[in-house]
């Protein structure tokens, strides 16, 4: 009898514990919306990028970085978004921090012709407690958190994904 109480004592421990580690799980509670709403990134050449200045505009945080090939393999797709929605959708490729500094991304920029906005994003990458990339976060045309897209499917895959958030968010 005292075996199955520690027993099931541990594994009720155990399950609790689980959400707390889990590495591909990000919890935003109230006040993490909050701030994420309110951030200002820094491009890469020093220049604050308030969250809130694209108002009217569903809003892309990318969380990436150079090595990282289904992160840059979803470029093309984001791309055509922007393409295809330019009035409508702003993407923020917000480098982690990871391994890439201010030459990585400025030598990525120069190499390829993406109409991103290429932002720090490693105190938000810290504030979520961001541990797997890609990752995406949407903010909705009214600058509110609207949904979290994990990993990369295909270039069809992302860019169907993505229309479909900015075609749902219309007014």
């Amino acid at each position: 009898m005292r075996k199955n109480w520690i027993i099931g004592t541990l594994l009720l421990a155990l399950i609790a514990a689980v959400p707390a580690v889990s590495q591909n799980n990000i919890r935003l509670s109230g006040e993490k919306i909050a701030q994420l709403e309110a951030h200002v990134f820094k491009d890469w050449h020093g220049n604050e990028v308030p969250v809130s200045s694209f108002h009217g505009k569903v809003v892309i945080i990318d969380f990436w970085e150079t090595w990282c090939s289904p992160c840059v393999n979803a470029f093309p797709a984001f791309q055509n978004v922007l393409e295809n929605y330019d009035d409508e959708v702003v993407i923020l490729a917000a480098t982690c921090g990871w391994h890439n500094n201010r030459n990585d991304v400025m030598r990525f920029k120069r190499g390829n012709e993406y109409n991103f906005i290429y932002v720090d994003g490693s105190e938000m990458v810290d504030l979520l407690d961001i541990k797997t990339i890609p990752m995406k976060i949407i903010l909705d045309r009214e600058g509110r958190f609207h949904s979290i897209q994990r990993g990369f499917y295909g270039e069809e895959d992302e860019y169907e994904k993505l229309s479909r958030v900015i075609e749902q968010t219309r007014p």
